[in-house]
């Protein structure tokens, strides 16, 4: 494991599985951005799968991986010029949170939750993962966007793996800066 740990990998933003076991890395060939997995357990690490990294968003730019805790499913933050959001590359499905402006809300309002707001025709989203619960199946976010009157609005939410209808829970507004 030594030896896999200090080889060389293609590709930047190497992250490890927290069982070791695993690993990914990302690689812009030009035409598209690829996620490469490893595997991580013999003397030598063997690259297992490529895919494409981009999730849902168009001219998506891989960033920021973060594994769950049982080493199953991967978050992985995607940016262009438009929005910033997050995807799952294993275990999970697309969040819904890609295809644009409009798209961003329906998440929230199919989840039961309404906002007092409208978003901004170009709301520059901002969609982070930041850590996945204990349970590998819920995966908390911090959202950041503007809305039709030019005001900055976030928060946090977790996002659920489990209730695929209504992903979103606990949802905590930040206070308006004036």
């Amino acid at each position: 494991a030594y030896k896999a740990a200090q080889s060389l990998f293609f590709g930047t933003n190497r992250a490890d599985s927290p069982d070791g076991k695993r690993a990914v890395s990302f690689y812009d060939s030009g035409m598209e951005h690829l996620a490469y997995f490893w595997d991580l357990t013999g003397e030598n690490p063997v690259m297992t799968e490529s895919m494409p990294a981009s999730g849902l968003l168009p001219d998506g730019v891989p960033d920021s991986p973060l594994w769950s805790p049982d080493s199953q499913k991967l978050a992985v933050g995607i940016s262009n010029e438009n929005i910033r959001s997050f995807t799952f590359l294993t275990g999970a499905r697309p969040t819904g949170f890609h295809t644009g402006a409009g798209d961003l809300m329906k998440v929230f309002t199919d989840s039961g939750y309404s906002f007092d707001y409208e978003l901004a025709a170009e709301p520059e989203a901002e969609l982070v993962p930041l850590e996945w619960g204990k349970d590998s199946e819920s995966l908390k976010f911090s959202y950041a966007w503007t809305d039709s009157t030019g005001v900055r609005r976030s928060g946090t939410a977790w996002y659920s793996l489990a209730d695929p209808r209504a992903p979103i829970k606990d949802i905590d507004e930040d206070p308006i800066q004036k």
